[in-house]
């Protein structure tokens, strides 16, 4: 809801404020998805290793977070952020599903993938 939130206000008052909480709650949702891919996929029940799992990925958000709105505010850099921690994402939840699940079929989730990142350019 957050990322909604600021996502809209950026969009409707392109101010320098609205454009930091923007790139910043994106970055920090897809941080906060990454770590429940990962503790889910690999099935982290211990308090421990979740917390060893999650420290370090809230101290690399918080450190981009924080370079984006105190030292430079890198759209370019942002996004590859963004895209990897989504890529790194949609490969943990097929193997989750492919583990986890016995009707799982990964070509169809391929196929589906590919249908969406590349349906914009044209026909496949």
């Amino acid at each position: 809801m957050n990322y909604w939130f600021w996502s809209a206000v950026f969009r409707s008052r392109d101010v320098d404020l609205t454009e930091k909480l923007d790139y910043s709650s994106a970055v920090a949702l897809h941080g906060f998805n990454l770590i429940l891919a990962i503790l889910r996929a690999f099935n982290v029940k211990d308090e421990a290793a979740r917390v060893m799992v999650a420290a370090p990925l809230i101290a690399f958000v918080t450190t981009h977070i924080l370079y984006l709105n105190f030292y430079t505010l890198d759209y370019g850099l942002n996004t590859k952020v963004c895209i990897f921690m989504g890529i790194v994402q949609l490969l943990l939840w097929v193997f989750w599903a492919g583990f986890t699940r016995p009707s799982f079929s990964p070509e169809a989730v391929g196929g589906g993938c590919r249908r969406c990142f590349f349906h914009p350019f044209g026909d496949i």
